[in-house]
This record gives C-alpha cells, sequence and structure tokens, in this order.
C-alpha cells in the first residue's frame, strides 16, 4: 500500500490532465469513426501516414512539413510564454500579445497542414483567394491592436515575416506551373515563416526572462 500512495496522490493531482486527454483523444477518435460512417473513408486514410496510404517517396512534401514544424515550434512558443507569464496587470499586455498571436500562428498552421483554403473551403463553396483575405485580415486584426507593444520588440523580423508572406502571395498569384516559381513561392514562404518563430521566440524569451529576473532575490 505505501508503494501505491505515491502513485494515486499524483493521480489525484493529475486527474483533470488525464481527463483532458482523454476527452481530446475521445474526439479525434469519434471525428474518424463518423467520417468513415458516413462518407465511407477508409480508417487507415485517416489514422496512417499520407506517405504510406499513398506508397509515395519518402521525399514528397518534405518542403511542406518542414514548414509545419516551424509553424508548431512558433505556437508553442507563443502559448507557453503565455502560460508561464504570471497574471498582473504588468505582464497582462504581453501575455495577451503571445495568446492572441498563438492563436493567430495555430490558425495558419492547421490551415497549412490540412490545405482548408487550396482544397475544404473551396469545396464549400468559399473560394481560396477569400481564405487567404479572411486570414490577412486577422493578421492585421492583430497587428494593429498591438502595435504600441511591437513597437517596443525587434519587430524588424516581424516586417521581414510579413515581408516574405507578401512575396509568396504575389508569386502565387501567378498560378505558374514552372518548378522556379514553385521554389519562389515556397521558399519565401518558409523564410517568412522561420523570420515569425525567430521573431515570437525572441519576444517570448525576453518576456520570460524579465519576469524571472524581478523574482530573482537580490
Amino acid at each position: 500500500m505505501n508503494v501505491l500512495r505515491p502513485v494515486l496522490t499524483q493521480l489525484r493531482s493529475v486527474g483533470r490532465i488525464i481527463a483532458l486527454v482523454v476527452a481530446a483523444w475521445t474526439v479525434v477518435i469519434g471525428l474518424v469513426v463518423a467520417a468513415h460512417n458516413w462518407w465511407s473513408i477508409p480508417v487507415a486514410h485517416l489514422t496512417r501516414d499520407p506517405l504510406a496510404v499513398l506508397e509515395a517517396p519518402v521525399y514528397i512534401g518534405t518542403f511542406s512539413q518542414a514548414g509545419i514544424f516551424v509553424w508548431v515550434a512558433a505556437v508553442t512558443v507563443c502559448l507557453f510564454g503565455a502560460l508561464v507569464l504570471p497574471t498582473n496587470a504588468t505582464t497582462r499586455p504581453m501575455r495577451l500579445f503571445l495568446l492572441a498571436f498563438g492563436l493567430v500562428t495555430l490558425m495558419l498552421a492547421v490551415d497549412d497542414a490540412f490545405l482548408f483554403h487550396e482544397e475544404i473551403f473551396p469545396a464549400l463553396g468559399i473560394p481560396d483567394k477569400g481564405v487567404m483575405l479572411g486570414h490577412l485580415l486577422v493578421v492585421s486584426l492583430a497587428l494593429v491592436v498591438f502595435h504600441r507593444l511591437i513597437r517596443t520588440t525587434d519587430y524588424v523580423l516581424l516586417g521581414l515575416a510579413l515581408l516574405c508572406f507578401a512575396a509568396s502571395i504575389g508569386v502565387d498569384v501567378l498560378e505558374s506551373e514552372d518548378s522556379p516559381v514553385f521554389l519562389l513561392e515556397d521558399g519565401a514562404k518558409l523564410a517568412g515563416i522561420l523570420f515569425w518563430l525567430a521573431y515570437f521566440s525572441r519576444v517570448a524569451v525576453a518576456a520570460v526572462r524579465e519576469h524571472l529576473t524581478s523574482r530573482a532575490p537580490n
């Protein structure tokens, strides 16, 4: 019984986290089952790796996958920074800033990973350019709301990210099938995501470091 007591104590302390994990798992599995039953989609097509399902070479989509990894890293940096900072009047603007842009980055990452603007929304009658315009409005709104805070940071990195995204979108408008055009479009996009990660990593680390320094004993 003495051996089990620490385990039971931990189970009680992390009970809510376990419940959240189980709930998230149940939702995902439920969506897979629903898609299989409603649209007769093979379960393997929803659960297995796309390359395994398509029997495609392992290098297919490497560039795109790298970009998604960087998106996720940026989401993690923003949300973790917002979570670590305490809730008080001093840190509230930075917490809201990191939380807002963490959610914005998550929106962009999900769209990029699941091709919402290229496949899903057009299938629902919403053109891809309309979705892109929606993303632009959301990002612009966030920039306007937090423009004063942004001016206190190394905003050059954020500006470079936005410039690269604009270049990628501009090349995409050409709608060319030439390989050099694809390289320019996707290369500019990846550069933008990397600058985006660099900016928010620098902001989050500086904010957390400042908070920890202020709490350190003299």
